[in-house]
C-alpha cells in the first residue's frame, strides 16, 4: 500500500510476468503481446508496453534469448523470446531497479547492471 492508501502493483505485475514465462513459456518462444495477454488478470492488466520493458531489461541481463527479431512495418511482428533454463532461478521475479539495474530476489544479488546507461549519465 502506498502512503495514500492505493494498492501497489507493479511487484506484482512482475511477478505474474515471470510466473507467466515460466509456468506457459519454460520451452516456447514469446512476444511481449503473448506475455502481457496471460500475465493479465480481470483485477490486474499487464500492459504491451510493460511487457516490452521487463522483457527489455531480462534479455540484457540474459535471463531471455532472443529467437526472432521484430519486423517493422504494416504488419509488424514483436520480437520473440524464449527464457534460458540455466536462469530460472527461482519462483520471485527479478526486479527492475530505477537505477537500471536487475536484483534477482533468489539469489540476494544484483544479477545486471546498464553500463551504458550509467556512461551515458556521466
Amino acid at each position: 500500500m502506498t502512503r495514500a492508501g492505493a494498492q501497489v502493483v507493479h511487484g506484482a505485475i512482475t511477478e505474474a510476468m515471470w510466473g507467466t514465462m515460466h509456468r506457459m513459456f519454460e520451452r516456447k518462444d514469446f512476444n511481449c503481446r503473448e506475455l502481457a495477454a496471460f500475465a493479465s488478470t480481470a483485477n490486474r492488466t499487464v500492459t504491451k508496453c510493460m511487457a516490452e520493458r521487463y522483457i527489455a531489461a531480462l534479455h540484457a541481463a540474459g535471463y531471455l534469448n532472443r529467437t526472432q527479431e521484430a519486423v517493422l512495418g504494416m504488419k509488424g511482428q514483436p520480437a520473440r523470446y524464449v527464457m534460458k533454463a540455466s536462469k530460472y532461478t527461482g519462483p520471485r521475479a527479478p526486479i527492475m531497479q530505477h537505477a537500471r539495474t536487475i536484483y534477482d530476489p533468489n539469489q540476494g544479488r544484483i544479477v545486471w547492471v546498464d553500463q551504458k546507461g550509467i556512461e551515458d549519465a556521466n
